[in-house]
């Protein structure tokens, strides 16, 4: 072997992945460059261009214009097995932002070198008071009761069945609506089977009177009243004596809010006041043909001659007591139970027994023929939370033992009494302790 053909084979295998040195021209034909012509390696990538078909002009001879060569391609190595077909994904373009030509660029902001001034204080204007969320649901409610009320209706009137178990789903709309034609006064009549009631529209005052007097709908008993406003509130007072007039009871009702109406109800007053909320009293003088400096207070909770909220109350003091033990009780009690102990025990201190025996003084005697018997303390009505079984009897009280201290003194009584007078020093002190022993009247005795 030649050396130049032994440099043109190293040159090869040192250089596998260079393409062949024979690159197809433009006027390659078929036949130089077959379609089944396999490459030099499996892991090369070589440039390739198809072959392309002679034309006739070609052939012929008769025009030497050379054919445009197709666009070149490139052609990777062989799939490998396993290996997925991969489809390329579209890229859109992406969008080139242009300027509108019609609107200027603005120009650059100076840079601001002015000194802002500290903002003053707010005023006590813009403070928000805090409100409670039910406070806020009532206000609400308040606002949304505010209707818009036509200036041609005079009034509303109700009507429920009257009879247990009563309805008007039996009755259809246009019956119902058509015993209110002979009116020509009532504007509108509405009808909802669901809350089973009927409203009727009035023009006018007198038609609402008579549309308050009907007791009949379709065959069906009915009751009429007029719906509540929410622009008023009502009040009740308890325990009026007397039979006054509904005249004679607005005159002498004295309110921090007024008093639209009152009707007496046997010794219960309903009040109602222009107001949504009522007041938290009212005074009721005057009634009774006397003058309103004459009258005086009267509690209705004890008849007392004070006011109904005056903590001088024995009814407020006991319910305040009746609170306390409920509230500092380990386990839950009845509040009846705690009521009639409470009471009980009020009783037991306003009794006559009771004010003789904490006024009584005491006796010295110790004659057990002249002392008064001491009762037996009453036993609360409120057991033990601990236990629900009552403890056992208590032990009678042991006898107190005989202090030797007595019998000491007593034996030195002789001699203390011989000191007493022979000695020159005796102080007041031991003048009247000696007095009390000799006084005395256990005689002395021996120490054994």
């Amino acid at each position: 072997m030649d050396t130049t053909a032994a440099s043109r084979k190293r040159g090869r295998d040192d250089d596998p992945l260079e393409c062949p040195r024979k690159q197809p021209t433009k006027d390659a034909t078929a036949g130089d460059t077959p379609d089944g012509s396999p490459s030099t390696r499996d892991d090369s990538v070589c440039v390739a261009a198809p072959p392309t078909a002679p034309l006739p002009s070609e052939t012929t001879g008769d025009s030497v214009a050379a054919t445009p060569a197709a666009p070149i391609r490139i052609v990777g190595g062989k799939r490998r097995r396993g290996q997925r077909k991969t489809r390329s994904k579209r890229r859109r373009k992406q969008r080139v932002f242009e300027p509108s030509t019609t609107v200027a660029p603005a120009a650059p902001r100076p840079a601001n070198t002015t000194v802002t001034a500290p903002h003053p204080p707010p005023a006590e204007e813009d403070f928000v008071t805090v409100v409670s969320k039910a406070a806020q649901r009532r206000a609400k409610a308040l606002a949304a009761a505010a209707i818009a009320t036509d200036p041609a209706v005079a009034g509303t009137v109700l009507y429920r069945p009257s009879a247990p178990g009563g309805t008007f789903k039996g009755s259809p709309r246009l019956t119902l609506a058509a015993a209110f034609a002979m009116r020509p006064d009532v504007v509108a009549v509405r009808i909802n089977h669901r809350r089973n009631i009927v409203a009727a529209d009035a023009s006018t005052q007198p038609c609402l009177s008579e549309l308050l007097t009907i007791k009949e709908l379709n065959g069906i008993p009915v009751t009429a009243r007029v719906p509540a406003d929410r622009r008023t509130s009502v009040g009740f007072v308890h325990g009026v004596d007397g039979e006054p007039s509904d005249k004679q009871l607005l005159e002498g009702i004295t309110s921090t809010v007024p008093v639209v109406a009152a009707t007496r109800q046997g010794s219960t007053v309903r009040l109602q006041f222009a107001g949504s909320q009522p007041p938290e009293r009212v005074s009721l003088c005057g009634i009774w043909l006397r003058a309103t400096a004459v009258c005086r207070p009267r509690c209705v909770n004890c008849r007392g001659r004070h006011a109904a909220d005056n903590p001088t109350c024995p009814r407020w003091q006991e319910e305040r007591r009746v609170a306390t033990l409920m509230a500092v009780a380990p386990t839950a009690l009845s509040r009846r139970a705690v009521k009639a102990a409470v009471r009980e025990e009020s009783r037991e201190v306003r009794s006559y027994a009771a004010a003789v025996k904490t006024n009584l003084p005491e006796s010295d005697t110790t004659d057990p023929g002249l002392q008064r018997p001491i009762p037996a303390p009453r036993r609360s009505l409120l057991l033990p939370a601990s236990s629900p079984i009552s403890s056992p009897p208590a032990a009678p009280p042991a006898e107190p033992s005989e202090d030797p201290r007595d019998a000491l003194s007593l034996a030195f009584l002789p001699r203390f009494g011989r000191w007493e007078t022979t000695s020159p020093k005796a102080t007041p002190c031991v003048l009247s302790a000696s007095k009390q022993l000799a006084c005395s009247p256990v005689p002395p005795r021996r120490i054994k």
